[in-house]
């Protein structure tokens, strides 16, 4: 299976599942990724025991890296921690539009329309481009 990652400058990359848990670099930006966990047996496994990267030793330290374990999570449903990951991404860089349109679909998916609209628009007024928020 290939994961999806987003990278902070916009860009967007396929990397195999196998690479969970490895460093890569945005080929736009050359920012360092933490490849999240997929819906593979062993990220199940992992997510079960608490733990959303496949190292503790390595928590999130960029908006980029809050940005991906937030996709990780809410692709395994773990909803309520999703929003914190996004928010921290929007904390170290108010500019990230792709973290406002992250947190705009978890807020929807929550029920919370009002919410996800302002972020969508925060993403719109941040990037006019990010063809995610329309």
């Amino acid at each position: 299976m290939v994961l999806r990652l987003a990278c902070y400058c916009g860009k967007s990359l396929s990397v195999p599942e196998e690479r969970a848990g490895e460093t890569v670099r945005c080929p736009g930006c050359g920012q360092s990724l933490v490849v999240p966990p997929g819906p593979g047996e062993r990220a199940i496994e992992l997510l079960a025991a608490g733990k959303h990267h496949i190292s503790e030793a390595e928590e999130p330290r960029t908006a980029a890296d809050y940005n991906n374990r937030g996709i990780a999570r809410a692709n395994h449903g773990v909803l309520a921690v999703t929003i914190e990951d996004h928010s921290r991404a929007i904390s170290l860089d108010p500019k990230f539009a792709l973290a406002y349109c992250n947190r705009g679909f978890v807020r929807a998916e929550q029920g919370d329309p009002a919410g996800a609209t302002l972020d969508y628009e925060r993403a719109l007024s941040t990037d006019g481009r990010i063809w995610q928020a329309w």
